[in-house]
């Protein structure tokens, strides 16, 4: 379940990249502008201040990860590059790439270079209060709305 939440906030990282005006292919300047932003808070606080979708993404981040909420934001810009190669420099694909690893973590993290699958477990273990999945709810039973 952790595995699946980190994917899923690193995918939405991906995702704002795709929604923004940018060219067809990511050039290493770009990427590298990105992993500045995310590692330097200042940096990153700027860039969220009017992004309501991205105030969103920091929220998730905060709210699983707390006073490790920048340990995070590193490991996100240390897979950058990787998921720009995954995908081809194509912000389309990157996003594809992203989606399946949603759909099936335990292929992306077998295929993950090693140092990329020891930060996502030990960062795994820093989440606090992952929320419930229906599956894993415990009792079987439905919430009532």
């Amino acid at each position: 379940m952790k595995y699946i939440i980190l994917l899923f906030i690193f995918s939405g990282f991906v995702a704002r990249a795709h929604k923004q005006p940018a060219p067809t292919n990511i050039d290493q300047q770009a990427v590298e502008h990105a992993q500045s932003v995310m590692r330097n808070p200042s940096e990153r606080n700027e860039a969220l201040r009017d992004n309501k979708n991205a105030q969103g993404t920091d929220k998730m981040v905060k709210d699983l990860m707390g006073e490790d909420s920048d340990e995070m934001y590193n490991a996100a810009a240390d897979f950058m590059p990787y998921i720009v190669k995954m995908g081809e420099g194509d912000p389309a694909k990157m996003n594809v790439f992203m989606q399946n690893a949603l759909r099936d973590p335990a292929s992306f993290e077998k295929n993950l270079p090693p140092d990329l699958r020891n930060k996502i477990t030990e960062l795994s273990k820093k989440v606090k209060n992952p929320p419930p999945s229906p599956a894993n709810s415990g009792n079987g039973t439905q919430a009532k709305p």
